[in-house]
């Protein structure tokens, strides 16, 4: 690591050729739907279910990146990609489905206007083919999705590993969120509902203009900000701000940050606390309030000067 190479315990040759199809593949994707679906995946959880199936391994957390070369005889650069790490968001939904396991400081949820790459093994039969549908749907199946080979949302990393692409605004539209699920459909036969990831929808967040006074509330100003369920000055919620059903307005009274960010929940999930990135202005103090401020400090007595002490010296009589 040190000199930037990265080891396997793949053989050189069968590994050119693994490199040069990943490479291919995430390309690809890339052209045609505008999403990256190469991760370098950071430590694994290995489990077994309790009908003795198994054992399965999961990718905890995902790295974005991307392989780079300069031509085909040079060998192949793994560099970030600009999205950012996350942790495995169909892990967290299957945890919490299969095994009522929540760790909401994890949770991950998938904005509606992200896109979301996933990948499949399949077990019975032993290869994927090209006729196979996933079907993707949220867990009261008011929303549902296609992705297939034909419409270019699915490919085959290998013939028994396929990567598949979401893009929830353009297949749902602006109305669905929620717990999604997917299901592999291959010729009529269907398999068993997987948990895939929670969508939600997001506000808008314009600015936030706070007075110099602390004890004085903030302005939060924005669109749609009746998506959101309750707002906060520390992550523990300790005095949370409820936003009124059918909200409608374009600003919100909102808490003085303690530590310079504020804190929401999503009225789609409101178990995750989510950190906003908005930097308070400071607004001046208007003349009244500086008013305030000078008989505030008036008011308070000036502290008393202390009592007359007599020297200590020598004592000299009067003759």
């Amino acid at each position: 690591m040190k000199r930037g190479d990265l080891h396997t315990n793949v053989a050189e040759t069968e590994l050119e050729g693994r490199l040069t199809d990943l490479y291919r593949a995430s390309k690809l994707a890339f052209e045609e739907g505008g999403a990256n679906i190469l991760y370098l995946c950071v430590g694994f959880l290995k489990w077994t279910p309790q009908d003795g199936a198994g054992p399965y391994r999961a990718p905890l957390i995902l790295v974005p990146v991307q392989l780079e070369r300069k031509s085909v005889r040079s060998g192949f650069r793994l560099t970030l990609h600009e999205d950012e790490a996350r942790f495995n968001p169909t892990l967290m939904q299957m945890l919490k489905q299969d095994f009522d396991l929540s760790m909401p400081e994890f949770d991950s949820e998938l904005p509606q206007d992200a896109i979301l790459t996933f990948s499949m093994r399949t077990q019975s039969p032993a290869a994927f083919v090209q006729d196979e549908n996933i079907e993707v749907t949220t867990s009261d199946e008011s929303s549902s999705a296609t992705l297939n080979f034909n419409n270019g949302a699915v490919m085959l990393e290998n013939s028994q590993v396929a990567v598949a692409t979401l893009n929830p605004a353009k297949v749902f539209g602006g109305a669905a969120f929620g717990p999604l699920q997917f299901r592999v459909n291959s010729k009529g036969v269907v398999g068993d509902w997987q948990p895939l990831a929670n969508l939600v929808r997001l506000p808008t967040l314009k600015e936030l203009k706070c007075p110099a006074t602390p004890e004085l509330a903030c302005k939060l100003s924005g669109s749609n900000l009746f998506l959101i369920d309750s707002l906060a000055d520390d992550p523990q919620f300790t005095r949370p701000v409820k936003v009124p059903d059918g909200f409608l307005g374009a600003a919100l009274p909102v808490p003085h940050p303690k530590t310079g960010s504020l804190y929401l929940k999503l009225r789609d999930d409101p178990s995750v606390v989510n950190a906003t990135t908005l930097m308070a202005q400071e607004i001046p103090p208007s003349p009244d309030e500086a008013a305030r401020t000078e008989v505030r400090s008036s008011a308070v007595p000036a502290p008393a000067p202390p009592p007359h002490q007599p020297e200590t010296g020598g004592v000299s009589q009067i003759p």
